[in-house]
């Protein structure tokens, strides 16, 4: 049975809109559940086919989306930390901390990388921040607090028993 033009629109956008069953189209039509379906098989047809040419696939994502690393690299140069862009593209810690060092390293800080691979880890370098926060503050020079490290170390009154390495 032949579909009429304003019928296919309203099928259109009963099914795609509205979200509405077949059962439920063919009852507010009046038309079969078989002529709904060939007529939402060719429109399905219709809107893959605009969707392509939008550059848009099934998922509604761009077909030709970034790659996780310009992703990444963007969100770092918005001032994002690593933690925002872990939760925003939900990738592993692992990931992102190889996009992050990647981005420094792109951005001309080789410094920071350096300092994390020689402290091995998250952790060494947070700590390493705080005490370069709290010289800055106090306005110690390197001389300064490698001496009051090495006061601490030999401290038998210091509540820390680890050893620092030598400098």
């Amino acid at each position: 049975m032949a579909i009429d033009e304003n019928l296919k629109e309203k099928i259109k956008d009963l099914r795609f809109n509205q979200h509405k069953t077949i059962r439920k189209i063919a009852k507010i039509t009046g038309k079969s559940s078989r002529d709904i379906i060939l007529e939402l098989k060719e429109l399905g047809g219709e809107v893959k086919k605009q969707r392509c040419k939008k550059g848009v696939t099934e998922q509604g994502v761009r077909s030709r989306e970034e790659p996780l690393h310009v992703k990444a690299f963007d969100l770092y140069s918005q001032g994002k930390s690593p933690v925002e862009v872990l939760k925003v593209l939900r990738l592993s810690e692992i990931e992102t901390t190889k996009y992050y060092m990647e981005y420094l390293r792109l951005t001309r800080l080789p410094g920071l990388s350096l300092t994390y691979e020689k402290l091995g880890s998250v952790h060494a370098v947070s700590f390493f921040a705080k005490l370069s926060n709290i010289a800055v503050a106090e306005g110690l020079t390197v001389e300064e607090v490698i001496r009051l490290l090495k006061i601490v170390e030999h401290n038998p009154l210091s509540y820390c028993h680890c050893s620092l390495p030598e400098y």
